[in-house]
């Protein structure tokens, strides 16, 4: 299977599509946890496991783990709010994306 790029826009505050995040993806288990990872709500958050849940890969929690810490730097992607099933960070302590997550 070929790689297909896929892009998440969304409406600026004056109407105007705008692209957010461009994504090459290899296969549909990556377009599913990106569309999910998009969907969580601002002041939410979720485990990596209910993420892989709703993308229809039971059992894929270190897979949505592993694509989350492979996402580019500049993705606009709400990552900091998936957490542990137990509700911990997965970062060290005093790490920045450990701060971030911690907001």
């Amino acid at each position: 299977m070929g790689a297909t790029t896929t892009e998440f826009k969304a409406k600026t505050l004056d109407g105007q599509k705008k692209t957010f995040l461009s994504l090459t993806m290899t296969n549909d288990d990556q377009l599913r946890i990106y569309t999910v990872l998009h969907a969580i709500p601002r002041g939410f958050v979720t485990s990596y496991g209910h993420v892989a849940t709703l993308a229809q890969l039971p059992r894929g929690a270190r897979q949505v783990r592993r694509l989350l810490s492979q996402l580019p730097e500049e993705s606009t992607l709400p990552w900091h709010r998936v957490i542990r099933a137990d509700g911990s960070i997965a970062f060290p302590q005093g790490s920045p994306s450990h701060q971030r997550q911690k907001k």
